[in-house]
């Protein structure tokens, strides 16, 4: 009987589609994918499928340049794929047991109230919450989703694989295609600054992966280092530039490791030897020429100094429960100050206690995963001077370092022979 159905069930969906079909080229191929999604569907069923899905999601991100419904919708093609993928899972996660950090619940719970209360006391309340609940999806929802869904070990490694490879794809885009913007490369980014935010967490999540991976296979990770690098200098974004140098340096204190510390000072010294010789390679419009003060750096200078003046006029006039994200600026090129204009200063606290629970367990060192913590660390730095507050290439690797936050029992471990899946964890007492 079951059988029965779900063959009649099949019958007409088939039906349907192939009527539909027949309406436009469009349609035609609309319907073709989803008789594909079908298949899979049918083949390995909603959980895998789900997962595929949120993988391809992570791998698109970095290109948001695609637009599923015209370049002038905030919808792009990596929110379909999370949609799609979160979709298929939730049966499962609504099954899950609930983990989250208090910093983080505390957070959230104050960076919504605040919304909603700025909103409802803003003169566009229904624009605002519009506006608002961006944000919520990015920094609350994502997280969470990510969380609550719990993939293993082995999945994590491949999301941050895929991001990378994602930012690649985007770099070819840029060399082969790209229409230059004042000599910058923007690759499937919408802007040039945006392409070196991916650059930039592109190259830190590969320090979780040169830990997380055999030592044969290295050189690719340290070839994607390279070309992430590429990519942060012809975007032009002297922000993203001096935050990978920033996190490169850090990185033996963070890890307390003496070879990385060797690693870093030979870096540093070949870069001071042939400093001239590089400096010259680079063309106009890279992050490495602006810094040196071109014709173009100036005049982002002054737009800078101009937004950032009114947005801390914005906050001046309303510092408690902020101003709406209607109202105010939201291209301050300071997200703590975006925060600030729209929510408060109580607002920015919430938002604040989530973004530490990214970052935390990078400096804690107990977990496995804690390395996934350095793109958080690159974007809280790089968020003083970017506007990004909500995109998706930016959540997506910030919701992969969330993960840190699972207890280590939870998660299914495949750390590889030589990377141990707990290297700086407290030592566990043996039972006698």
């Amino acid at each position: 009987m079951g059988g029965g159905v779900a063959g009649a069930i099949a019958v007409a969906i088939l039906a349907a589609l192939v009527v539909v079909s027949s309406q436009s080229v469009t349609l035609a191929l609309l319907c073709l994918g989803v008789a594909c999604l079908l298949t899979v569907l049918a083949s390995v069923g909603p959980t895998r499928t789900g997962t595929f899905f949120v993988m391809l999601a992570v791998f698109t991100a970095p290109m948001e340049d695609i637009r599923p419904l015209g370049a002038t919708s905030f919808v792009t093609l990596s929110d379909v794929f999370f949609a799609l993928g979160f979709g298929l899972l939730g049966p499962a996660m609504l099954r899950a047991r609930v983990h989250l950090p208090k910093a983080y619940v505390a957070g959230s719970v104050i960076l919504l109230a605040s919304g909603l209360g700025a909103s409802v006391l803003s003169d566009q309340t229904i624009s605002s919450m519009t506006i608002m609940f961006r944000l919520v999806a990015a920094a609350i929802v994502i997280p969470a989703l990510f969380m609550l869904w719990r993939p293993s070990w082995l999945s994590v490694d491949i999301m941050a694989g895929l991001y990378i490879l994602g930012q690649m794809v985007s770099v070819a885009d840029s060399i082969l295609g790209d229409a230059l913007t004042g000599g910058r490369h923007q690759g499937l980014s919408t802007h040039p600054n945006f392409f070196g935010l991916c650059g930039t967490l592109a190259y830190a999540l590969a320090f979780h992966l040169l830990n997380r991976t055999p030592r044969k296979w290295h050189w690719l990770i340290w070839a994607s280092m390279a070309i992430s690098f590429y990519s942060v200098v012809t975007s032009g974004s002297r922000a993203a530039l001096l935050v990978v140098v920033l996190i490169t340096v850090l990185y033996p204190a963070v890890e307390r490791s003496a070879m990385a510390s060797y690693v870093v000072v030979s870096l540093a010294a070949i870069g001071v030897a042939s400093g001239g010789a590089l400096l010259s390679k680079f063309g106009e419009g890279s992050a490495v020429d602006r810094l040196q003060g071109d014709r173009t750096s100036s005049v982002s200078d002054s737009e800078r100094v101009e937004q950032l003046t009114t947005g801390w006029h914005r906050f001046v006039d309303h510092p408690i429960l902020g101003d709406g994200f209607s109202n105010a600026p939201l291209h301050a090129h300071n997200i703590y100050l975006e925060v600030a204009v729209v929510v408060g200063l109580v607002g920015l606290v919430g938002y604040l206690l989530v973004l530490w629970c990214t970052v935390q367990p990078l400096f804690l060192r107990t977990h496995p995963m804690h390395r996934l913590g350095h793109a958080a660390l690159a974007y809280c730095a790089v968020g003083m001077l970017t506007n990004s507050l909500w995109d998706r290439f930016v959540w997506a690797a910030l919701g992969l370092a969330f993960l840190a936050n699972l207890p280590e029992s939870d998660a299914r471990k495949t750390a590889p022979d030589n990377a141990p899946a707990t290297p700086t964890a407290r030592p566990r007492k043996v039972a006698t």
